[in-house]
């Protein structure tokens, strides 16, 4: 406990992915869809689609729609 580091927000940023482009695996393709970035082995336009994507938890959810007044 004594070599752990304390985070701060920019820190924060590359561990959740916040303004970093993440990295993916070696043979993986970097996808962007959503506002987010996901990892698949295979090029696809929706990697929410494609089995195998390493994907962010809320990039698959569906836009909340608001009632028009």
């Amino acid at each position: 406990m004594k070599n752990l580091k304390k985070l701060n927000r920019a820190s924060l940023k590359e561990v959740f992915g916040g303004a970093v482009i993440p990295r993916c695996p070696a043979n993986w393709y970097l996808i962007q869809y959503n506002g987010y970035y996901a990892c698949c082995p295979v090029p696809t336009d929706n990697p929410c689609s494609q089995a195998g994507c390493m994907i962010h938890v809320d990039m698959c959810a569906t836009p909340i729609e608001e009632d028009p007044i």
